[in-house]
């Protein structure tokens, strides 16, 4: 959904990738929660795509999500809930910053990542490659020696 998809990937990745130093907590009837500090990024999907919000705690101190006081500063803004709801910011203050600076974070991390995986791959198979033509030389010869 519009405003949600692009941060649900990007803290599912994050979470993936162990970047970001994100923890996964229940958010039992909302979502997996992913706790960052005391902010906890719930991500959710339904029918049409993604949802996505956040909860701002006072302390980063809390046994349950539900039950410790927090405010919902990201979420829905507009639209028809499960069909055309729009994402934003429910509550700018301070917070809005950070988290937005702590985003661009996550994205040059996990891109970083996205391309040393990708790297590795092609090293794997640049590898597998030189060892089946390696294998392949060798049957060669031993034909050679034999015709």
């Amino acid at each position: 959904m519009k405003g949600a998809t692009g941060y649900y990937n990007l803290i599912e990745k994050a979470y993936r990738y162990k970047i970001g130093d994100l923890t996964k907590i229940d958010c039992p009837g909302y979502g997996d929660g992913y706790k960052h500090k005391n902010v906890v990024f719930v991500l959710s999907e339904h029918a049409r795509g993604e949802t996505f919000k956040i909860w701002i705690y006072k302390s980063e101190n809390f046994d349950d999500a539900l039950v410790a006081e927090h405010l919902e500063v990201y979420g829905v803004i507009g639209g028809q809930p499960g069909w055309t709801e729009e994402y934003g910011w429910t509550i700018s203050a301070s917070w809005v910053d950070y988290i937005l600076a702590y985003f661009g974070y996550l994205r040059v991390e996990t891109e970083k990542r996205e391309i040393e995986i990708e790297e590795g791959k092609k090293k794997i198979a640049h590898e597998k490659d030189l060892e089946f033509s390696s294998k392949v030389s060798e049957f060669e010869n031993s034909f050679k020696k034999l015709y």
